[in-house]
Parts: C-alpha cells; structure tokens; sequence
C-alpha cells in the first residue's frame, strides 16, 4: 500500500502533522514487509486477500484514533491506546490481529451502551412500598429475567422475538420486583377494537408468571391496583384471575360492594354484571363469615361479552367455573338468572 492511500483510509481524527505522518511511514514499511514474503504473492503479484486485509487493519487503527478520546467507555479509550501504542513493536500480522481484536471489543461495547440507553427510556411503576414494574426495553434485560426466572426467554431467539414486538408498539413486558428483587414477568399486548365508530386500543394482561411460569402469589389489592396502573381492559392471567382482579372492578357504572350471596347446593355464588362483562365469585357455605367483605378462599370466574350475544370464558385453567356450568346455574336458578340477564339498552 501506498503512502497516500494510507493516508485516505486514517482520515483525519485530530491527529498532529508529524505524528500522523510517522504512523503512516511506520504502516506503510509493515506492509511492505508482509507483501514481500513468498507466501503473499501469487504470479500476479500481492495477493487478493492480503490487499483487502492490509485495508480493513488501516481502517481499525483510525478507528482506534478516533476512539482514544471519543468513545463513552473508558476502558475502550484505553484499549485504543494501547493498540497505537504497540505498531512500533509489532509486525503487521501481529497487528492486523490485534486491530480485529480490538474492534471486536468495541462492537461489544457499543452493544451494551446502546442497551442500556434503550432501557434507560424504559418506563418503572411504583405499585405499593414492596412492589415495582420495571419496563422492559433491552434484550439484556430480558435474557437475565428468562435465566433467573427459568422462562422461555432466556433463549436468545426466543426473547428477540418478544422484544421485536415490544419495540414495534404491540406488546409490553414488565419486571415485577419485590423488594429489589425479580419475582415475575408479566405481558401486555396491545389489539385493537371496534366500538362504535372509533378505533380503540384494548390492552390484554396475557400473561404474568414467577420462576418456572408458576402463579405469582399477589393480593387481591394489590392486583388490582396493577391493572389501574397500566389501564388494562382484559384479562388472561392466572395470577390475576385466581385473586379475582379483573377490570370491571375498575369502572365507576357498576356497584363495588360484595352482593346478595345466591345459595346454591353447598356453595354460594357472588355475581357483579356490567353490560359486557360478569364476574362470579365461588364460596363454600361453611367457609362464609361476613358478607360485607371478599373472601381469600373464593374460586373466581369472568365472563364477557363479544359481539352482540356471544359470551366466552376465560382460559378453563383461569376460571374456576366455564361456560356450560354457568348456563345450567341461569336456567336452574332464578335469582342467578335475574342477575346474569341482559341489560335493557
């Protein structure tokens, strides 16, 4: 290689006159006793492959240039600096080496710096004094809750793809910590919805899992008090559907007070209608104490509405009753019937 395509190829990063020009001279003498041994030339001359390498070696120490004072990591600063530092001591194999391992670093660097500035924007949620959402909005985030938490996305390829739908706008995922450490992942996606003549976003709780996708263990209050913050319209999870926290404990057109029990069999059965939704709540008789107040121990179920008349259950792992058991307590019952009947519009 030649002085002056050296010289191209090194740009100019704030580089004093005689210094460049050393560093050039000192490259060009390199390269010119690589090119001359036997085993890197052809009939043709300097190999092919020995040309192209020579120029992308160039091109790593201008990085390496530019990088000595200019990259937010110090540690990469210094390792620029020791790679200009060792040309007079090295020959060119040697340095090409060096070179590729240095931009190796960097690459690695910059992908760490640019993660932690994605999740730097990502948004954390203060639930009560023990619990917090943290967003998630980095790969590296989400691989060090899959590998804690055991969950599929501790498979890169796996968390990438849930990520990509993250950054795209049509899901969220949320760290839950309690006290400082991470308990769950939970997962938010966003559909949309026709209602009247607007097009409205409908955010689904599709799923919230601890260690091994087990239920997390969250008071009723609590649960709650998560889908008010992260204004939820429905719900899928376990987590939440087992303390019976669905959203229509939210809106303001319903009573909130714990209703008539409707006794049935050994049970007792509490029913909260809004036009496109019910929630049922499942008692054992001999477990009821204070009808004012929501037991820990009842089994909850939620149905709602879709379309004009048609109603489907939650996942039957989720609800404690489907839909078939419902229908046989309306047409059994007549206090449950007149409580589940459609409302008159």
């Amino acid at each position: 290689m030649k002085y002056r395509e050296i010289d191209e190829l090194l740009s100019n990063h704030e580089v004093s006159t005689n210094e460049k020009h050393q560093l050039i001279n000192r490259l060009v003498a390199m390269i010119r006793q690589h090119e001359t041994q036997p085993q890197n030339r052809d009939g043709r001359g300097v190999r092919h492959g020995l040309r192209r390498r020579a120029r992308t070696t160039i091109k790593h120490i201008g990085s390496a240039l530019r990088l000595r004072r200019k990259h937010p990591d110090p540690q990469i600063q210094h390792e620029a600096t020791k790679l200009l530092r060792s040309i007079p001591h090295n020959n060119f194999s040697l340095l090409s080496s060096r070179a590729s391992n240095f931009m190796g670093r960097v690459r690695k660097a910059s992908w760490r710096i640019n993660e932690q500035r994605r999740q730097a924007k990502g948004r954390v949620i203060v639930v009560s004094k023990s619990l917090t959402l943290v967003e998630v909005r980095s790969l590296s985030l989400l691989l060090k809750v899959g590998k804690q938490l055991s969950l599929c996305v501790k498979d890169v390829e796996t968390a990438r793809h849930y990520l990509n739908d993250v950054l795209d706008g049509s899901e969220e995922l949320w760290v839950i910590e309690l006290n400082g450490e991470r308990v769950g992942l939970l997962q938010v996606s966003m559909g949309r919805r026709r209602r009247r003549t607007v097009n409205e976003a409908q955010r689904t709780l599709e799923e919230c899992c601890g260690a091994h996708n087990d239920p997390l263990c969250l008071s009723r209050k609590v649960a709650l008090r998560v889908l008010k913050l992260l204004h939820i319209d429905h719900v899928n999870a376990e987590t939440f559907a087992r303390v019976g926290a669905y959203p229509i404990f939210l809106r303001q057109d319903i009573n909130h007070t714990v209703p008539e029990p409707i006794s049935v069999g050994t049970d007792f059965h509490f029913v909260w209608r809004a036009r496109d939704s019910i929630a049922i709540a499942t008692l054992k008789k001999e477990e009821f104490k204070d009808k004012r107040f929501i037991s820990a121990n009842m089994k909850w179920s939620y149905l709602c509405l879709r379309g004009k008349d048609r109603w489907e259950d939650m996942d039957f792992m989720a609800n404690h009753l489907n839909i078939g058991e419902v229908l046989h307590l309306v047409l059994s019952t007549p206090n449950f019937y007149q409580v589940t009947s459609k409302f008159d519009d």
